[in-house]
């Protein structure tokens, strides 16, 4: 992954709603899990937030970063993803996860 050699097929959800990008994620790891991709590189956007004084306020910055590891947790996806990780500096470092899928069968 460190030499670039590596193809990695990206989804962009920084922006999107809750709903949107959970659906578009579904779809983007069960489209890929059939091409038989194995890796992924799936863009959250950053969490600023800095204590929880700003979620109670209302602040929603950072909501698809944090849910992300509930969703590759939870089926359908536990099934395809093998794991995941915060991505390098390169691809969005905090902002961004690799995502690894299982072999297909």
């Amino acid at each position: 992954m460190k030499r670039g050699d590596v193809a990695l097929r990206r989804l962009d959800l920084h922006g999107q709603s809750l709903a949107d990008a959970h659906t578009n994620l579904l779809q983007f790891v069960q489209a890929a899990a059939r091409n038989g991709t194995s890796w992924l590189l799936v863009i959250t956007g950053k969490d600023h937030i800095a204590d929880d004084s700003a979620i109670m306020a209302g602040d929603r910055r950072g909501r698809i970063r944090r849910e992300f590891p509930l969703w590759c947790a939870a089926p359908p996806l536990r099934p395809l993803i093998l794991a995941y990780g915060v991505a390098n500096a390169n691809h969005g470092g905090a902002g961004a996860f690799y995502v690894r899928l299982r072999a297909s069968k």
